[in-house]
């Protein structure tokens, strides 16, 4: 069984974050958040699986690219292995047929730390 780590804090967080889509309010971000390290590296599901395995603790995805079903199997993974993805908001990610985009991004993580990312990324996203 998958199993997400168990680091509460956003500054000892180990961040996966995209190479090739990098949005420029992800350095930002990074600056605010000061999470430990970063890895890079591309697809949602491949980030999100090292969520799930514990290998990392949060992924950040502030761009409106993202289509919906490169976001619904990690998710349904993620939250199986005891993590958590909603929008920078924290509400539920919309999956709605008539918009084939999550438009606010997302935030993915072990969960343990959520609610303490979510709160310090806040201004990025009002």
């Amino acid at each position: 069984a998958l199993k997400v780590s168990s680091e509460s804090s956003a500054e000892n967080a180990r961040l996966v974050a995209s190479f090739s889509h990098r949005e420029g309010v992800m350095d930002r971000i990074k600056e605010t958040l000061g999470p430990r390290d970063e890895f890079n590296i591309g697809s949602v599901g491949v980030k999100v699986g090292l969520l799930a395995t514990g290998e990392r603790d949060l992924y950040i995805n502030p761009a409106p690219h993202c289509r919906l079903w490169d976001g619904c199997a990690p998710q349904a993974i993620l939250e199986e292995a005891g993590g958590k993805m909603t929008d920078p908001h924290g509400d539920a990610l919309a999956y709605q047929p008539d918009e084939l985009h999550l438009v606010k991004g997302f935030v993915a993580s072990n969960g343990v730390c959520h609610d303490a990312v979510l709160a310090k990324i806040a201004p990025f996203f009002s």
